[in-house]
């Protein structure tokens, strides 16, 4: 039986489309800065954010703002400011964003729990599967030989960067991984690649014809760059603010470089968005036992 919990998706790009339709299957639901046209399923109410109801859990898209006043919207023709959903919201109702950068505290300060779904491990297990495979369509796309018997370099060995390695090197390329820890290199060359501690990265960069990198801090510096073949491809997969790569010094360099940011989004966002409303449903249905 469908619960009787009302729940808002409030902007987001289209994961959240696919995620809306999840959510309609469980709840009465209701989506602000969409379209009929966007979201197809009727079951899904449309609406001004103010008609809606008092729900009791909303749903803000990743980064929940871009601003840090409204809610991050691509699709909607119309601002929709993060302080127009607090009347709508029912006293013990909670509040999902992905990466709220701050924007939080205008929610607990008015007395509502928070959640960062993006924190959840559950997300960043299964987001692992479309950024390996986002980052292998952009080496498909870009590189100017086969990823079959390519030189590629994976730097990082965890939830990314194992799915990457083992795929690349299921295609027949020459893979090797750059990690820190001992076990990851051993777990590297269990599944057939190369692997090899940073510090030995200076000497083998410049052999590669790809480089991909997982690594949340800079570890693709000047001094690394400059040894970097010219025509070798840089796939930066690691977040904001940095990346893994220094890029002024890529763009000084001519290095092509692709800061690949969002993947999961880009390249299979009705996967990206089904994934974040299961784990939604999930922290709900534990959050109401």
């Amino acid at each position: 039986m469908k619960s009787k919990l009302k729940l808002l998706i409030a902007g987001g790009d289209k994961r959240f489309i696919s995620s809306a339709e999840k959510f309609s299957q469980y709840y009465e639901t209701y989506a602000v800065g969409f379209t009929r046209e966007q979201i197809p399923d009727e079951h899904v109410i449309l609406c001004d954010v103010e008609n809606v109801p008092a729900c009791d859990a909303v749903v803000l898209p990743v980064p929940v703002s871009v601003d840090g006043v409204n809610v991050n919207a691509p699709f909607s023709e119309k601002n929709i400011p993060l302080s127009l959903i607090v009347p709508h919201m029912k006293h013990d109702a909670i509040v999902y964003g992905g990466k709220f950068n701050g924007t939080e505290s205008l929610f607990q300060n008015a007395g509502f729990v928070t959640c960062d779904y993006v924190k959840n491990e559950e997300f960043s297990v299964r987001n692992a599967v479309p950024s390996a495979e986002g980052a292998l369509q952009i080496l498909l796309e870009e590189l100017p030989v086969t990823v079959a018997g390519s030189r590629i370099l994976v730097l990082g060995f965890g939830r990314i960067g194992s799915y990457l390695a083992k795929i690349l090197h299921a295609l027949g390329a020459d893979v090797t991984v750059v990690a820190r820890k001992p076990e990851a290199l051993a777990k590297a060359q269990q599944i057939g690649c190369h692997a090899v501690y940073f510090d030995e990265l200076p000497e083998i960069v410049r052999d590669a014809d790809a480089i991909c990198n997982t690594v949340p801090v800079v570890v693709l510096n000047g001094g690394i760059l400059e040894k970097v073949r010219k025509n070798c491809l840089i796939v930066d997969l690691a977040s904001r603010p940095t990346g893994g790569t220094d890029f002024s010094k890529a763009r000084e360099l001519q290095l092509k470089t692709i800061w690949a940011l969002g993947l999961p989004a880009k390249v299979a966002p009705v996967t990206a968005g089904e994934i974040i409303a299961q784990i939604i449903i999930t922290m709900q249905k534990e959050r109401r036992e």
